[in-house]
């Protein structure tokens, strides 16, 4: 059974699960958005 990452609560898969690339692919899509926020902050 999968848990939930502290934080930001991404999927986190069981050793045992199959791993679902559509997680990982909506996952990677929201890192992504927040680095280029991240990056177009002034510092």
């Amino acid at each position: 059974m999968s848990t939930s990452a502290k934080n930001r609560g991404f999927v986190k898969p069981a050793q045992k699960d199959f791993y679902n690339v559509d997680d990982f692919n909506s996952e990677a899509d929201i890192i992504d958005c927040q680095l280029i926020v991240k990056s177009d902050r002034p510092d």
